[in-house]
Formats: structure tokens, sequence, C-alpha cells
């Protein structure tokens, strides 16, 4: 009697019928939560600028300043631009929460679209720095297999959102394991 190997088999998949992920309901994020960021860029800019300041207010000539002034105004509009970019990036966040995947999308010019498969999570730590504590929100950290960092972070989750997301996320993971 011979024993005859399986065959590999590598067909074509018809990527008309696949599931599109653009057509997925992504929730956004807290709005509180751009703010909150806006805010952190607004005060870590605005330290090394007035230390600048000052610096150069008993350094430089009285003669010298205009064209600090110059130099100053192109800084402050520079911040302003950041400001506004980091608002908008916040508040263009958006996440899904499926039966067996997160999917996040970031990104203002640049999109990215990360859907996690829950079996591949490893853990999920919830993170509530003070403002966002002030505000009731939460960050939420995804590790997955393989990696060594975070590798993916949803910040502005209302906080008894994030507590149900997760341990949603922490029973999908049990019972995959179990499953497997």
């Amino acid at each position: 009697m011979t024993e005859t190997s399986p065959v590999f088999e590598n067909s074509q998949v018809d990527i008309v019928g696949l599931p599109q992920a653009h057509t997925l309901d992504l929730r956004p994020l807290s709005a509180i939560r751009a703010r909150i960021e806006a805010f952190y860029v607004l005060v870590f800019g605005l330290i090394p600028i007035l230390i600048s300041k000052v610096i150069t207010y008993f350094a430089v000539e009285p003669d010298d300043r205009t064209l600090l002034i110059f130099i100053y105004a192109g800084v402050y509009l520079l911040l302003i631009f950041v400001i506004g970019w980091t608002y908008l990036a916040a508040k263009n966040r958006r996440f899904a929460l499926r039966d067996k995947d997160v999917v996040l999308k970031t990104g203002l010019m640049n999109h990215r679209l990360a859907i996690i498969p829950i079996n591949r999570i490893q853990h999920v730590e919830l993170h509530r720095p003070f403002l966002d504590r002030k505000y009731g929100l939460a960050t939420m950290a995804i590790y997955t297999a393989g990696a060594s960092s975070v590798d993916a972070q949803i910040h502005g989750l209302v906080e008894e959102d994030a507590i149900r997301i997760q341990a949603f996320i922490l029973d999908q993971m049990t019972g995959a394991k179990l499953d497997d």
C-alpha cells in the first residue's frame, strides 16, 4: 500500500467578495481627549519658548531684538500649527470592536488602519493620566504576541467603556485559548 502525501494547494482568492474594512462602523473617541492633547502641546511648547525669551531679553542688545521678534513670531505660528494638527489628529482617531478583532484608524494625511486579531493579543492595560482621570477617560494599551512594546493605544475611551472593552477582550482571549 502506497502512502500519498497531501497535495499543496494555493488557490487564488476573489478580492471582490472579501469584507471591506472601510464599511466598518468606526466609533470616534472622546473630543475632550483631543483638547487634552492640544493642551499638552501648548504647555510643553510654551515652556522652552518662555525660558529662551527671558534669557535672550537679558543677553541680547536692544538693537538686535527686532530680529528676535520675527523669530518668535515664526515659532509661535509653528506652535499654533502643531497644536491644531495635534487636535485634528486626535479628533480623527476611530476604533471598532468586533468578535475576533480590534480595529484602530489613525492619521490625517497618512491614514493607518490597524486590525489586531484578539487571538494574537497577549494582554491589555488601561492607563489614566491626571487629566484623563479628571474627565473620566482612559487609554487602552494592547500588546500582541511577538512584540516588545505596545502595538496599539486607544486614547480617549470613556473609562466605563474601556473597562467593558478590556473585559470583553480578556473573555475572548480566554475562550480562544480554550478552543485551541
